[in-house]
């Protein structure tokens, strides 16, 4: 069923060229899983796919919006991911990303404002940015840590814990910092302070889940989250089991573990608040980090819970309404967005769906998942 699924997502996702060049909300994350989908088929990119990227190519270079989600820093992710694959020159590579040291000027005055968001913040701009090839100029990673660790000290009125929005995207950034050798007693440093927050802030009682939406001084602390990538146990807990990982931190493996094992349990739709098959928050994104999990530890437990959350995915997008499939006006660009983009729609779910049928995880480093 997977298999009919991804040629049908293949065939409607390219109905619409009307799209902005964005990765998680465009034309990017469409071409992503054209290629792995034309890769799992053992067919090379066709003539369509190649113009399709050379016109996504030219679109970005005018591409005003810098954030990861929905601007030029996550399309130009994509054309390094391309220059990685083989598929892009260095030559392209340094034509299509010149921008890059405006990114890091952007980052630093988004900081500087208290914006560490990873979809629409610093945090998206400085993890693209450690992609590479690497172009950052000297300072940059030192300067970017010394902002975000005062920041950090300082902002003790309200905390987000989603991995999309929350410091849960911090701690993924120092642990990809200190697995490539930048910055290691920094990002090591804030990565255990972040930890300690984290776990100071489970719920007393976790029957349904360990890590609440935010903690704030000013308004009562939601504790009940919903199943998903964005929010909840599951973003949180693959990071803290990552960071145990890299850090060497058995009785964090240990935790992060107890607390992705229990969600596991958590199989009914409207308890889960799980309502369609997108990446963001939908089955979609519940399976492939489950998928992650049974890749890492081999424990039948998480490989039957991706097989639930597949199953629903398949069912979700069986439907009209479970793949988003209408379009909406970003008028920060001045385009409409197929939402069979990555994050909210269809390539999203076609690339979840691709690594659950074939173990290639290559292009979830745009979710803060990667190894």
């Amino acid at each position: 069923m997977p298999y009919h699924r991804l040629q049908n997502i293949y065939l409607d996702i390219n109905k619409d060229k009307s799209v902005s060049p964005a990765l998680l909300t465009g034309a990017a994350g469409i071409q992503l899983f054209n290629l792995l989908y034309l890769k799992n088929k053992n067919e090379t990119a066709d003539e369509a796919c190649q113009e399709n990227i050379q016109l996504l190519a030219e679109h970005s270079l005018s591409f005003t919006h810098p954030t990861f989600c929905s601007g030029f820093a996550g399309t130009n992710w994509f054309f390094k991911y391309l220059y990685g694959k083989g598929l892009l020159t260095s030559e392209d590579v340094s034509m299509l990303c010149y921008r890059d040291t405006e990114l890091e000027n952007t980052s630093i005055q988004m900081l500087e404002t208290g914006n560490y968001d990873f979809l629409h913040g610093a945090v998206g701009i400085a993890y693209y940015l450690l992609y590479p090839p690497n172009t950052t100029s000297e300072g940059y990673f030192p300067d970017f840590f010394s902002i975000i660790s005062s920041l950090i000290d300082k902002n003790t009125t309200e905390v987000n814990f989603g991995l999309s929005h929350g410091i849960p995207s911090i701690l993924k950034f120092c642990v990809q910092c200190f697995k490539q050798g930048i910055c290691m007693d920094a990002s090591q440093k804030l990565a255990e302070q972040i930890i300690l927050i984290l776990l100071a802030n489970t719920n007393p009682d976790p029957a349904i889940n360990y890590f609440p939406y935010s903690i704030s001084t000013a308004k009562e602390t939601e504790r009940r989250t919903r199943l998903a990538w964005c929010y909840g146990d599951l973003g949180v807990g693959i990071v803290l089991y990552q960071a145990g990982t890299v850090f060497q931190n058995k009785q964090l493996v240990d935790f992060s573990l107890e607390v992705l094992l229990h969600s596991t349990k958590r199989k009914n739709s409207k308890e889960a608040r799980v309502s369609d098959a997108c990446v963001c928050h939908g089955s979609a994104g519940i399976a492939h980090i489950y998928n992650r999990m049974w890749h890492y530890t081999r424990n039948p437990v998480f490989k039957e819970a991706c097989d639930y959350w597949i199953q629903k995915t398949v069912e979700f997008s069986a439907h009209e309404d479970g793949i988003a499939g209408y379009k909406k006006y970003d008028g920060l660009n001045n385009v409409y967005i197929n939402e069979g983009g990555l994050i909210e729609g269809t390539a999203g779910v076609g690339l979840a769906l691709l690594s659950y049928l074939t173990g290639d995880f290559s292009w979830d480093y745009c979710l803060m998942l990667n190894d």
